[in-house]
Protein backbone atom coordinates (compact mmCIF):
# COMPACT_ATOMS: atom_id res chain seq x y z
CA UNK A 1 0.00 0.00 0.00
CA UNK A 2 3.00 2.47 1.28
CA UNK A 3 4.63 1.51 -2.10
CA UNK A 4 1.32 2.32 -4.35
CA UNK A 5 1.03 5.83 -2.70
CA UNK A 6 4.94 6.14 -3.60
CA UNK A 7 4.44 5.40 -7.08
CA UNK A 8 1.57 7.12 -7.35
CA UNK A 9 3.15 10.53 -6.04
CA UNK A 10 5.89 10.44 -8.45
CA UNK A 11 3.57 9.75 -11.40
CA UNK A 12 2.20 13.40 -10.16
CA UNK A 13 5.07 15.11 -9.82
CA UNK A 14 6.12 13.98 -12.89
CA UNK A 15 3.28 15.08 -14.97
CA UNK A 16 3.07 18.58 -12.60
CA UNK A 17 6.32 18.97 -14.18
CA UNK A 18 5.98 18.02 -17.50
CA UNK A 19 2.75 20.43 -18.03
CA UNK A 20 4.56 23.05 -15.94
CA UNK A 21 7.35 23.56 -18.53
CA UNK A 22 4.87 23.32 -21.41
CA UNK A 23 3.58 26.35 -19.96
CA UNK A 24 6.23 28.14 -19.30
CA UNK A 25 8.04 29.47 -22.23
CA UNK A 26 11.68 30.67 -21.63
CA UNK A 27 13.15 33.58 -24.02
CA UNK A 28 16.69 34.48 -24.87
CA UNK A 29 18.12 37.35 -26.77
CA UNK A 30 21.54 36.51 -29.15
CA UNK A 31 22.20 40.21 -30.42
CA UNK A 32 25.06 41.14 -32.40
CA UNK A 33 26.67 44.63 -33.96
CA UNK A 34 29.02 45.76 -36.85
CA UNK A 35 29.94 48.87 -36.95
CA UNK A 36 30.01 50.72 -40.67
CA UNK A 37 32.65 53.21 -41.36
CA UNK A 38 33.92 55.11 -44.30
CA UNK A 39 32.63 57.07 -47.58
CA UNK A 40 33.22 60.71 -47.49
CA UNK A 41 33.33 62.25 -44.44
CA UNK A 42 30.14 64.82 -43.38
CA UNK A 43 30.23 68.23 -42.16
CA UNK A 44 27.50 70.32 -39.74
CA UNK A 45 26.61 73.41 -41.01
CA UNK A 46 29.41 75.08 -38.73
CA UNK A 47 31.85 72.58 -40.55
CA UNK A 48 32.87 70.17 -37.95
CA UNK A 49 33.05 66.85 -38.85
CA UNK A 50 30.11 64.47 -37.87
CA UNK A 51 30.85 61.04 -36.69
CA UNK A 52 30.69 58.67 -39.58
CA UNK A 53 29.90 55.66 -38.19
CA UNK A 54 26.80 53.22 -38.33
CA UNK A 55 25.95 50.62 -36.71
CA UNK A 56 24.20 46.96 -37.63
CA UNK A 57 22.32 44.42 -35.63
CA UNK A 58 21.60 41.07 -35.93
CA UNK A 59 18.75 40.14 -33.48
CA UNK A 60 17.90 36.62 -32.35
CA UNK A 61 15.44 35.52 -30.19
CA UNK A 62 15.46 31.65 -28.76
CA UNK A 63 11.85 30.26 -27.45
CA UNK A 64 10.94 27.40 -25.79
CA UNK A 65 7.62 27.46 -27.29
CA UNK A 66 6.65 27.61 -30.96
CA UNK A 67 3.72 29.99 -30.10
CA UNK A 68 4.94 33.79 -32.45
CA UNK A 69 5.98 36.49 -29.82
CA UNK A 70 4.64 39.71 -29.78
CA UNK A 71 6.85 42.46 -28.86
CA UNK A 72 5.52 45.51 -27.66
CA UNK A 73 8.84 47.55 -27.25
CA UNK A 74 12.26 46.70 -27.71
CA UNK A 75 15.65 49.00 -27.67
CA UNK A 76 19.14 48.83 -27.97
CA UNK A 77 21.26 50.98 -25.86
CA UNK A 78 18.60 53.45 -25.15
CA UNK A 79 17.52 54.04 -28.54
CA UNK A 80 13.31 52.43 -29.15
CA UNK A 81 13.20 50.57 -32.68
CA UNK A 82 10.25 48.72 -34.36
CA UNK A 83 10.59 45.05 -34.79
CA UNK A 84 9.45 42.16 -37.56
CA UNK A 85 9.42 39.03 -36.17
CA UNK A 86 10.56 36.15 -38.99
CA UNK A 87 10.92 32.14 -38.13
CA UNK A 88 14.22 31.11 -38.66
CA UNK A 89 14.19 28.01 -40.82
CA UNK A 90 17.56 26.69 -40.66
CA UNK A 91 19.92 26.47 -38.33
CA UNK A 92 22.80 26.85 -37.41
CA UNK A 93 22.86 31.11 -38.64
CA UNK A 94 26.74 32.21 -39.87
CA UNK A 95 27.98 34.55 -41.10
CA UNK A 96 31.06 34.98 -43.27
CA UNK A 97 33.54 37.68 -42.22
CA UNK A 98 36.82 37.66 -43.53
CA UNK A 99 36.67 34.09 -44.94
CA UNK A 100 35.74 33.14 -41.79
CA UNK A 101 32.81 31.43 -40.72
CA UNK A 102 31.17 32.66 -37.59
CA UNK A 103 28.52 30.81 -36.23
CA UNK A 104 25.83 33.40 -34.56
CA UNK A 105 22.94 30.35 -33.29
CA UNK A 106 23.79 27.43 -33.02
CA UNK A 107 21.96 23.88 -33.62
CA UNK A 108 19.77 23.30 -30.96
CA UNK A 109 16.07 22.05 -30.31
CA UNK A 110 14.86 25.44 -29.11
CA UNK A 111 12.32 28.19 -31.92
CA UNK A 112 14.31 30.97 -33.17
CA UNK A 113 13.05 33.94 -34.13
CA UNK A 114 15.62 36.98 -36.16
CA UNK A 115 14.09 40.41 -35.74
CA UNK A 116 14.19 43.02 -38.20
CA UNK A 117 14.73 45.82 -36.32
CA UNK A 118 13.85 49.72 -37.82
CA UNK A 119 14.60 53.02 -35.94
CA UNK A 120 11.26 54.21 -34.20
CA UNK A 121 10.86 57.80 -34.27
CA UNK A 122 7.99 58.16 -32.14
CA UNK A 123 8.67 58.97 -28.97
CA UNK A 124 7.24 55.89 -26.36
CA UNK A 125 6.53 56.30 -22.74
CA UNK A 126 8.36 54.51 -20.47
CA UNK A 127 7.28 52.34 -17.51
CA UNK A 128 9.29 52.67 -14.61
CA UNK A 129 10.73 49.13 -14.26
CA UNK A 130 11.73 49.66 -17.98
CA UNK A 131 13.77 52.58 -17.08
CA UNK A 132 15.77 50.48 -14.60
CA UNK A 133 16.43 47.95 -17.14
CA UNK A 134 17.46 50.82 -19.85
CA UNK A 135 20.04 51.60 -17.49
CA UNK A 136 21.69 48.47 -16.70
CA UNK A 137 21.11 46.57 -19.74
CA UNK A 138 22.18 47.13 -23.72
CA UNK A 139 19.17 45.51 -24.71
CA UNK A 140 15.35 45.14 -23.38
CA UNK A 141 12.91 43.65 -24.87
CA UNK A 142 9.29 43.86 -23.93
CA UNK A 143 6.89 41.21 -24.80
CA UNK A 144 3.03 40.78 -24.52
CA UNK A 145 1.89 39.15 -21.62
CA UNK A 146 5.18 38.73 -19.98
CA UNK A 147 5.57 41.11 -16.54
CA UNK A 148 9.63 40.43 -17.36
CA UNK A 149 11.50 42.13 -19.62
CA UNK A 150 14.09 40.06 -22.03
CA UNK A 151 17.28 41.22 -21.13
CA UNK A 152 20.64 41.40 -22.64
CA UNK A 153 23.59 43.14 -20.35
CA UNK A 154 26.28 43.07 -23.55
CA UNK A 155 25.81 43.21 -27.03
CA UNK A 156 28.45 40.72 -28.82
CA UNK A 157 30.48 42.53 -31.09
CA UNK A 158 31.64 41.59 -34.75
CA UNK A 159 34.32 43.01 -37.08
CA UNK A 160 33.67 46.17 -38.26
CA UNK A 161 32.46 46.85 -42.23
CA UNK A 162 34.78 49.36 -43.88
CA UNK A 163 33.19 51.28 -47.01
CA UNK A 164 34.89 53.08 -49.43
Amino acid sequence: MKSTKIALLIVFIIIAGVAFSQTNTTYKLLTYSRSITGGAQQVDENGKAIDNIRYQYDVFLETSGKTKPIITAFWIKGQPYQVQIVPVKKLPVTLLIEKRKIVLVKQSAQFVWQLLLTPDSSKKSLQTNTYKDLQLNEVVCKLKGNTKNILLKKITELPAIITE
